[in-house]
C-alpha cells in the first residue's frame, strides 16, 4: 500500500469516528432533552410542597374558621339559654367557653396571617409549627364542643366540616414534611380520630396510621398527583377519618343508655330487674313515672338493641320469625283468657298436668304453648314442666290494662288483619282504591257492609262489641297515659275553665288518669255513643271519681252540647285518626263553633309519625343523656347515629296502629303535614306540639 493510500484510509477512519462521535453526540443530546422535557412534565403533574403546603394551610384556615363559628354560635346559644333558665350544667360552661373562643381566634388571626398574603413561602418547613399549633387549637376546641352540652351538639355538619378540613390539611402536611415528621402526624390524627369511640380506641387507631403511611410512601415516589388528591377528597368529605362500625357505634349507644339507666335506680334506691323475678318490679307499676334521663335511655337502650338484632340476625331466620309472632300472640292471647298468671300465682307457680286438669285442656298441647311463652318470657320454666309467673305474665291479671288490651283487641284484630293483603290487592278496583269506612279489610273479615265505627255501624248495631272496644283502647291507653298526664301543664290549661271534656273518651280511662293525678282540677266529662255508657260509668266508679268525672252521650259529628255553654279544655285524644280527611274535619268544625268565643281550647292527643331513616350522623347517647342529668322536665333527645328517628320498637306501636287503621276504617296516624291538612280543612291551625314521655304528642289547636 502506498503512502498516499495509507493517508487516504486513515483520513476516511478519522471522518468515519468523528461522524460516529456526531452521531452518539447527537443522540445524546436529544435524549437529553427528551429525558428533561418528560422530567419537566412529570414536575408540572406532579404536586409540590409548595402546593400541597399551600392547600394545608388554607385548609387548617378553614378548619379553624369553621369551629370557631360553631363555637361562638353554641356560646351565644347557651347565654339565650342562660337567660330562659338553662340548667345549671349548661351554665358552667359558659365562663370557660368565651376565654377559649378568644385564644383560639388570636392564635389563628396570627397563624393565618403570614399565609394568606400571596403564595406560601418555598420553604415549606418554614410553615411546620405555625400550621401544627393552628391543628392543634383546632382540635382543642373541637374536643371541647363535643364535650359540651346541648344545645351544641344541635349543629353536628358545621363540626363535621371542621373536622374534615383539619384532617385534609394534617394529610397534606403530611405529604409534604420529611418522614419523621409525618409519622408524629399519623400518631396525632390516629389518636383523636376515635376519640369518642371507647370500644375502638386500641383497634381504630391503625387504620388511619397505616393508611397515612402508604400516602407518604407514595408521596416520597413522586406519585402524589395521583393518589393524594382523591384521598384529601375522601377525607375531606368524611365526617370521620376512622369511622366506627355500626356494630360498635350502636354497642357504645348501648352502653351508655345502660349506665344510665343503672344509675337512675341506684339514685332511686330502687334494685335492678331480673330475668328470675316472679313478682313485679316498681318501675312496671301503672303510675310509675320515670325521670326524663331514665325515660330516654331505657329507649336508646331498646333502639340499639333493635338495631344490633338486625344487623346480627340472619335475614331468612327473620323472615321465618314471623311465623313465630303470629302464634305468640295466640299463645299469650290463651294466656289471658284462661287466667295463666291466676293459675300460677304462688311461690312454686304450677306444673303442666295441674293446669291442664283445672282448664280440662290437653297436657301436650299446653305444654308446647308454655314453653313458647317461656322462651319469650311470658313465663319461666324452673323445672321441666314446672312454670312460675314472671314480670310479662303479671301484665295479664285481669282487669288490667294489658289483660283488657290483650283481651279484647287481639281478638278483634287477628281476623281483620288476615284480610289486609286481600283488601290492598283486590280485583275491584273500586274497592281496593277506596278511602271510605265501608270498603276495607275489617269488611271482607266480617262479611258486612256496616262499617265499625259511626252512628250506623258495627258498633251501634252490637254495643257489647263496643264495649269490648272501649275496654280494649282503655288498656291499650296505659302505654301512653303517664306522659299524658304529667308532661303537660294541666292545670295551667284548666285553670279558670268549667271542665276538661274528654270526645270519645271510652270507657274514662284518660279522664280518670287526669282526675288522679291533678286534683285540682274539679270537673271532668266523657264524652262518647250511648253503647258505652255502662262500662264508662262502672270504670268511673271503681276509681271513686264519680263525684269528678261524669259521663255524657255525644255523637261527635253531632252539634257539641256544651257549645256556648261554658269555657272548656277540649280532648281528642285517638279519634282522629280513625277517619278520613273530610270526616276528621267535620268532627273539627263541630268543636271549632265551640272555640269561636275564645273561651275554650283544643287539644289532640295523637302520634305524629315521621319517615322511618336511619343516618350515620348524630350526638352521642353519652352526650345527649349527660345533658337531661337531673332535668326535671322532658325533652327528648336526638337519635344517636345508626338508630332510627322513630327509636324503633319505641314508636312500634304507633306504626301498627297505623296499618291496623287501614285495615279497619281506611285511616292513617297523621303525620304534621297531614295533620295541618285536615285542620285546615276545618277552619283551624296548629299553635304548639308538645313531646312527651309516650309515643304520642300533645298538639295545641286555635281557630285560624
Amino acid at each position: 500500500m502506498t503512502d498516499t493510500d495509507s493517508g487516504v484510509l486513515r483520513r476516511s477512519q478519522k471522518r468515519s469516528a468523528t461522524s460516529r462521535l456526531r452521531c452518539i453526540c447527537t443522540t445524546t443530546t436529544t435524549t437529553t432533552i427528551t429525558t428533561t422535557h418528560v422530567e419537566q412534565k412529570e414536575r408540572e403533574e406532579m404536586i409540590s410542597h409548595e402546593t400541597l403546603y399551600g392547600l394545608a394551610n388554607s385548609l387548617g384556615a378553614c378548619a379553624m374558621l369553621t369551629v370557631l363559628a360553631y363555637h361562638f354560635l353554641a356560646v351565644n346559644a347557651k347565654y339565650v339559654g342562660q337567660k330562659q333558665g338553662a340548667s345549671a350544667a349548661a351554665r358552667q360552661a359558659v365562663p370557660g367557653a368565651w376565654p377559649l373562643s378568644l385564644c383560639a381566634a388570636f392564635v389563628m388571626g396570627r397563624a393565618h396571617d403570614s399565609l394568606s398574603h400571596g403564595r406560601p413561602r418555598p420553604r415549606p418547613r418554614a410553615h411546620v409549627d405555625t400550621l401544627l399549633l393552628l391543628l392543634l387549637v383546632t382540635r382543642i376546641v373541637i374536643v371541647f364542643c363535643r364535650r359540651c352540652p346541648e344545645p351544641i351538639t344541635s349543629h353536628p355538619r358545621l363540626l363535621a366540616l371542621a373536622g374534615g378540613a383539619e384532617r385534609a390539611a394534617m394529610v397534606c402536611h403530611a405529604a409534604a414534611s420529611k418522614p419523621p415528621r409525618r409519622f408524629f402526624v399519623g400518631i396525632f390524627v390516629s389518636l383523636y380520630s376515635c376519640e369518642n369511640e371507647k370500644a375502638t380506641k386500641v383497634t381504630a387507631p391503625l387504620l388511619p396510621a397505616c393508611g397515612l403511611l402508604i400516602a407518604h410512601l407514595i408521596a416520597e415516589r413522586r406519585e402524589s398527583s395521583k393518589v393524594i388528591g382523591p384521598l384529601l377528597a375522601a377525607l375531606f368529605s368524611s365526617s370521620k377519618m376512622a369511622s366506627a362500625s355500626e356494630i360498635a357505634s350502636l354497642l357504645g349507644t348501648l352502653t351508655s343508655a345502660i349506665d344510665v339507666f343503672r344509675a337512675e335506680l341506684v339514685q332511686q334506691g330502687l334494685p335492678e330487674p331480673s330475668l328470675l323475678m316472679s313478682e313485679p318490679h316498681a318501675i312496671d307499676d301503672a303510675s310509675y313515672v320515670p325521670p326524663p334521663a331514665m325515660y330516654e335511655a331505657r329507649r336508646l337502650a331498646i333502639a340499639s338493641l333493635n338495631s344490633l338484632k338486625l344487623l346480627l340476625e340472619n335475614p331468612v331466620e327473620a323472615a321465618v320469625n314471623t311465623i313465630r309472632e303470629s302464634a305468640e300472640i295466640q299463645g299469650v292471647r290463651l294466656a289471658a283468657e284462661i287466667g295463666l298468671p291466676e293459675l300460677l300465682a304462688g311461690g312454686g307457680g304450677a306444673s303442666v298436668a295441674e293446669v291442664a286438669r283445672r282448664t280440662g285442656m290437653h297436657p301436650l298441647k299446653l305444654e308446647g304453648v308454655l314453653r313458647l311463652l317461656a322462651h319469650r318470657g311470658w313465663v319461666r320454666e324452673v323445672a321441666p314442666g314446672q312454670f312460675v309467673n314472671t314480670r310479662r305474665s303479671q301484665t295479664l291479671r285481669r282487669d288490667t290494662p294489658g289483660y283488657c288490651a290483650v283481651r279484647y283487641i287481639y281478638d278483634l284484630m287477628y281476623r281483620f288483619m288476615g284480610k289486609l293483603p286481600e283488601a290492598l290487592t283486590h280485583p275491584d278496583e273500586s274497592f281496593r282504591m277506596a278511602t271510605d269506612v265501608a270498603h276495607t279489610a275489617w269488611n271482607l273479615a266480617y262479611d258486612t257492609d256496616l262499617p265499625f265505627f259511626g252512628p250506623a255501624s258495627w258498633t251501634a248495631k252490637y254495643p257489647e262489641d263496643a264495649e269490648k272496644f272501649a275496654l280494649g283502647m282503655g288498656g291499650l291507653g296505659a302505654c301512653s297515659d303517664n306522659g299524658v298526664v304529667n308532661d303537660f301543664p294541666w292545670v295551667e290549661f284548666a285553670k279558670d275553665r268549667d271542665a276538661v271534656v274528654d270526645i270519645g273518651g271510652g270507657q274514662g280511662t284518660l279522664a280518670c288518669s287526669l282526675a288522679a293525678a291533678h286534683p285540682e282540677i274539679t270537673s271532668f266529662v266523657v264524652q262518647d255513643i250511648p253503647a258505652v255508657r255502662q262500662s264508662a260509668e262502672k270504670y268511673i266508679s271503681s276509681k271513686g271519681l264519680s263525684d269528678r268525672v261524669k259521663f255524657e252521650s255525644q255523637d261527635f259529628f253531632e252539634p257539641n252540647r256544651r257549645q256556648g255553654t261554658g269555657s272548656y279544655v277540649f280532648i281528642l285524644q285517638k279519634v282522629l285518626h280513625d277517619w278520613n280527611s273530610e270526616d276528621g274535619a267535620k268532627i273539627l268544625r263541630q268543636i271549632r263553633e265551640c272555640l269561636l268565643d275564645g273561651k275554650s281550647t283544643l287539644l289532640i292527643i295523637d302520634p305524629l309519625l315521621s319517615p322511618a331513616t336511619i343516618s350515620s350522623e348524630g350526638p352521642s347517647a353519652r352526650v345527649s343523656l349527660a345533658a337531661l342529668h337531673a332535668e326535671s322536665k322532658y325533652r327528648p333527645v336526638p337519635p344517636p347515629p345508626y338508630i332510627p328517628s322513630g327509636f324503633g320498637d319505641n314508636w312500634m306501636e304507633a306504626y301498627t296502629t297505623n296499618v291496623v287503621l287501614i285495615a279497619l276504617c281506611n285511616a292513617f296516624e297523621h303525620s304534621y303535614s297531614s295533620l295541618e291538612d285536615m285542620l285546615s280543612r276545618a277552619g283551624m291551625k296548629i299553635r304548639k306540639v308538645n313531646a312527651i314521655r309516650s309515643f304520642v304528642q300533645i298538639t295545641e289547636v286555635e281557630v285560624s
